[in-house]
């Protein structure tokens, strides 16, 4: 399945390039095979600068695993779901993570967390869209700062 074919002929226009396979390979090697729709993006899109331009979403090296107890100020719960985190806003206030055990989901369900006013942290919550659709919106939203 395509995942990011509303996204083609504009990340086309960008000139991108994929991340080679050996590179992914080495990250899932580390961390786990990756959800099918976060593999197709980095082999399509994974050197993009607007990947970069104002939100960010991060290479395979900088994919890492959190709970929710490693969030400043998060409500202290006895849950220890594990989540990968693949993408941080702008200004660091927001970050958007996949369950450790949907990696294994094609397209898993996105969960998010923002750090509200003053230093309060919003729980972690499903944000109710996949994950190739909060990778479009990211570079969505990062159209006008190239």
């Amino acid at each position: 399945m395509n995942y990011f074919s509303d996204l083609e002929d504009y990340i086309d226009t960008l000139s991108c390039h994929g991340i080679p396979e050996s590179e992914i390979l080495i990250t899932e090697t580390k961390i786990g095979k990756l959800p099918k729709a976060l593999h197709e993006f980095y082999l399509k899109y994974g050197t993009c600068e607007i990947n970069q331009a104002f939100h960010v979403i991060l290479s395979p090296q900088e994919l890492m695993f959190f709970t929710q107890h490693d969030v400043p100020n998060h409500p202290v719960t006895n849950n220890q779901t594990v989540y990968l985190k693949f993408g941080v806003a702008w200004n660091k206030d927001s970050e958007w993570a996949i369950k450790k055990e949907d990696m294994r989901v094609d397209n898993p369900e996105v969960y998010s967390w923002q750090k509200g006013y003053p230093d309060v942290i919003n729980p972690i919550s499903p944000t109710g869209i996949s994950l190739s659709e909060s990778l479009c919106s990211i570079i969505i939203a990062n159209e006008d700062y190239l």
